[in-house]
């Protein structure tokens, strides 16, 4: 276990919560697992907001651009987000399917 993996899941949750609430007027509106083209650039502006405040692939090694911490710090993005109806990640096939399974 890292150091970071072993942050409080509820002191995580808080974290997020805060950073959320003075983001999410930056998200695209939801638009499910796959962005269309048409918000493209929204989506991709979201998602580098996302990677530069360390929010993206939270569960992912260091070494790939995650945090490294744990699934359960992942589902408390993932609750978090759906809270303030924002997108966790820009597309969800990719970051799920494609990601998972290079990993």
């Amino acid at each position: 276990m890292t150091a970071e993996s072993s942050i409080e899941l509820d002191v995580f949750a808080a974290d997020a919560r805060r950073w959320l609430d003075a983001n999410r007027t930056h998200a695209p509106r939801d638009y499910g697992a796959i962005l269309p083209p048409g918000l493209r650039e929204d989506g991709v502006s979201w998602q580098r907001r996302l990677f530069d405040a360390g929010w993206a692939g939270i569960h992912w090694p260091v070494r790939h651009g995650g945090r490294g911490l744990t699934r359960a710090h992942q589902a408390v993005w993932l609750e978090e987000c759906a809270r303030v109806d924002v997108q966790p990640f820009v597309n969800m096939v990719g970051f799920v399917l494609a990601g998972q399974g290079l990993l």
